[in-house]
């Protein structure tokens, strides 16, 4: 197999491949994958404007003189090698070529004394998913989505409010943390609320209020919610769940269309509560060690 740094000359024929993954991406998910009008000339300038990032490492798989995959790593996010831009021609050689490019790029990896992958995958994307499995790495997180709707009736004792700075030991204690500041509290464009029974913080959640990648086509602002977490499990039921009802309202009044949720796989109890709440699974993100 012929696996090798990409170059200038090489841009057009991965954002071909990138087209074909956001087309089919877009009929799993119509609104999350939604493709932006100029997808690919934007797609276009971000390849050929990272070919020259030092922190990229941009690789292609060619057969008979034709590029038929490549794979993008972020190399320069903490120890992580991390890999959103994945592509092949046919679908149906992500055992054979997938997983050559997949060492590949981690061989990049462990050259600068990184030691995990971080991959990520569209929910329904079977081909790719299988190849995943079968290359040892497991599902961390998952990527709910939904359209934000507004409206919620509070559980009787539970009080849900804007974060201020001296929540911050509480919210500690439910992150099973020390020493965070949670600097996200009273930033611009960031929401961050904690959820009360009683006279004690039971849960709280950070959504950052931001655009889709260029690419992609939200329809507006997306609330990203990057971090919620309650004191026991039991909590997501009724709290958690009137938690996120009310950062979407928060959203909302933001301008926030579209509402996106990280959650841990193995977090059955925010996952249902995620179900509950009409949410989807738009994507998972695989995690492993280098071999």
């Amino acid at each position: 197999m012929a696996i090798r740094q990409a170059i200038l000359n090489d841009v057009p024929s991965m954002v071909d491949l990138s087209e074909a993954v956001r087309s089919r991406y877009e009929t799993y998910q119509p609104r999350f994958w939604r493709k932006a009008q100029d997808s690919r000339g934007k797609q276009t300038s971000y390849f050929e404007s990272q070919l020259q990032n030092e922190r990229m490492a941009m690789l292609v798989h060619e057969t008979s003189g034709t590029v038929d995959g490549f794979v993008i790593a972020n190399l320069g996010r903490g120890q992580e090698c991390s890999i959103d831009d994945f592509a092949l021609a046919n679908e149906q050689q992500w055992e054979s070529i997938g997983k050559a490019l997949l060492l590949a790029a981690g061989a990049e990896a462990k050259k600068r004394g990184i030691q995990r992958y971080v991959v990520v995958c569209g929910h329904l994307d079977v081909p790719k998913r299988q190849m995943l499995n079968n290359f040892g790495l497991e599902i961390v997180d998952y990527w709910y989505t939904a359209l934000v709707q507004s409206g919620c009736d509070l559980p009787e004792g539970i009080h849900i409010r804007n974060a201020v700075a001296s929540d911050a030991p509480s919210m500690q204690g439910i992150a099973k943390t020390s020493g965070r500041e949670f600097a996200e509290i009273g930033r611009d464009n960031f929401i961050v609320l904690v959820c009360e029974q009683g006279n004690a913080v039971i849960g709280y959640a950070i959504a950052a209020i931001l655009t889709a990648p260029p690419v992609y086509d939200a329809g507006g602002p997306v609330c990203l919610v990057i971090e919620s977490a309650m004191n026991q499990h039991a909590d997501w039921r009724m709290a958690g769940k009137a938690m996120l009802q009310v950062m979407q309202n928060r959203a909302s009044q933001q301008g926030a269309v579209q509402y996106v949720v990280v959650c841990e796989a193995s977090h059955h109890a925010k996952r249902d509560t995620l179900h509950e709440l009409g949410s989807t699974i738009a994507s998972e993100w695989y995690g492993g060690d280098i071999q």
